[in-house]
């Protein structure tokens, strides 16, 4: 809690895909809920998912277009 509000972060860690069919430079982003609102992106969070254990998503995985 901060200033009275719930704080949620979850880190990601991706490779996009590019429009050429080839992976480019794999990316971190933090996404900081408030009250259970996402409220903003990080796009350098270096200190804030410093040690963050990252996994798989399965599902994720097997999305298509």
């Amino acid at each position: 809690t901060v200033g009275g509000r719930l704080r949620y972060v979850s880190c990601l860690r991706f490779t996009p895909h590019e429009s050429d069919g080839s992976y480019g430079v794999q990316q971190e982003r933090a996404i900081v809920y408030v009250d259970g609102r996402l409220d903003h992106v990080v796009e350098k969070p270096a200190d804030i998912c410093a040690g963050a254990a990252y996994a798989p998503f399965p599902d994720l995985e097997k999305l298509t277009r």
